[in-house]
């Protein structure tokens, strides 16, 4: 073999050695990656080093096989292969970029930065690992010098034919790492901040493995919103105190659609900057929500609201939230999982928890909301028959079919239009003040929310909840 490619095989193999130090642990006897928000760049680098010695190999006994910049030399997946493949992955950003934040990552999770916040005195096995980074850093340029090493070596004139290599990978490694040295602690703690995956946005959607930022602007923010002061309340208390690291309770909101449960976990979470939002899909409540609370765990220098919206209790596997959730593994400190729902939660799901429960909403309700919209439109005493004429209206309204159901969700539909229509005040203010007044219609309600409960829990409902007051007023139950 020819020295250059010796000297290559050596650093590639220091390199490799130093990705498995900082990146991978031990569990049940086999080594693997640790999982980290940037694991599968890790994995794939892993992989490139892997492949460059492997065809190195092949090089020491052909030097043909650096042919395999312009063809295909084997079946398999070889190095040019996974080159391509992290230029690909790397997109526009630097590959000593994602490399040095991967490794903010795997000290985050280790709970390196939260020792070097603490005391910026290491310890040896601190020491240990950032010397392994440097080491890893310092090899940045090894993809780089393999390619260089086949070109030297390649048929000639191969440039003129178009190769198999990527043509981005030369940008992609065109920048250079800026750690290695002295100031090695205070770089990572800034990199920890700076490379921070949930840094740039309060909100994130998980979904396959990966947390991507979302846009939550259509949700009103905490205190836009009216009436239910019982259960705003409960709602500011309950993520006020995890934000105070009080407690992270779970926190099991149920009630019929369009009362407000999904804004109201969105919008007094978000409230408190210090914490950020995670958007599942409901069925990693099952078999992923221990990957998915893993990743979050890592990441203790934040607070994570997991939120699970429209779970069907009756449809999920509880055995992974049992556990998890004040089972036999402690759920972090910095996470606290919220579950909504349109049906009530199993006994010994709702025991492990907070349980928000949204009354009914009727005439008195919906005038409620009215009274206190009206009083910071600036009204400081609102007239009765002005609020009770806005709210026959918006139920006339409603049997117009101006608005899909009678809900908190559809009156602040018309309340905002009230605001913004003069002409529609001046009109309700004279409506309220003439002889006689016309009061929001309770039957309206009523009917309307028969009809959907029966469409969210069948039929016989109706007859279940007329059993279940018979019995309260008798004292039975």
């Amino acid at each position: 073999m020819t020295s250059p490619a010796r000297e290559l095989m050596a650093r590639i193999t220091d390199a490799k050695t130093s990705l498995e130090v900082i990146f991978t642990g031990v569990s049940g006897g086999k080594r693997h990656f640790i999982d980290i928000y940037r694991r599968d760049f890790i994995e794939l680098y892993d992989a490139v080093l892997q492949a460059m010695l492997d065809d190195l190999r092949a090089f020491e006994q052909d030097a043909a096989s650096a042919e395999r910049l312009r063809r295909t030399v084997s079946r398999e997946a070889d190095s040019i292969d996974f080159i391509n493949e992290l230029a690909r992955r790397c997109g526009d950003a630097a590959f000593a970029s994602m490399l040095e934040n991967s490794i903010a990552d795997a000290f985050n999770a280790g709970g390196l930065i939260t020792r070097l916040n603490a005391s910026r005195e290491l310890n040896g096995g601190d020491a240990f690992a950032i010397a392994h980074a440097g080491r890893l850093c310092a090899g940045c340029g090894l993809v780089s010098a393999y390619i260089e090493l086949l070109r030297q070596h390649n048929a000639p004139g191969a440039d003129t034919i178009l190769p198999r290599l990527n043509p981005e990978i030369d940008r992609v490694m065109a920048a250079k790492p800026a750690l290695v040295g002295g100031g090695a602690v205070d770089y990572f703690l800034r990199l920890a901040e700076t490379g921070d995956p949930f840094a740039g946005h309060r909100a994130y959607r998980y979904r396959d493995g990966e947390f991507n930022a979302v846009d939550l602007n259509y949700i009103r923010p905490a205190d836009s919103f009216f009436g239910y002061l019982g259960v705003r309340q409960n709602f500011e208390d309950h993520y006020s105190g995890f934000a105070r690291g009080e407690h992270n309770v779970p926190l099991l909101v149920s009630s019929l659609p369009g009362l407000g449960k999904t804004h109201f976990s969105i919008a007094y979470a978000l409230r408190h900057p210090k914490i950020t939002l995670i958007l599942p899909e409901p069925e990693d409540l099952e078999q992923g929500l221990e990957r998915l609370l893993d990743k979050l765990a890592m990441r203790k220098d934040r607070k994570f609201v997991v939120f699970f919206d429209d779970i069907e209790p009756d449809k999920i596997d509880w055995y992974y939230f049992r556990t998890h959730v004040g089972g036999s593994v402690a759920l972090s400190p910095n996470i606290c999982v919220t579950a909504a729902s349109n049906y009530e939660f199993p006994a010994n799901i709702s025991s492990r928890g907070l349980g928000i429960n949204f009354p009914m909403f009727d005439e008195l309700r919906c005038m409620e909301m009215i009274e206190e919209f009206l009083k910071v439109l600036g009204l400081k005493k609102p007239r009765e028959t002005l609020v009770m004429s806005m709210a026959a209206d918006y139920v006339e309204q409603f049997g117009q079919h101006k608005y899909e159901e009678l809900s908190p969700r559809t009156l602040m539909r018309y309340l905002d239009a009230y605001r913004h229509d003069r002409a529609k005040r001046k009109f309700m203010l004279d409506a309220s003040a003439g002889d006689v007044v016309v009061k929001p219609d309770p039957q309206a309600f009523y009917v309307f929310y028969v009809k959907l409960m029966k469409a969210i829990h069948g039929p016989d409902i109706v007859n279940v909840l007329q059993e279940e007051k018979l019995k309260k007023d008798l004292g039975v139950i």
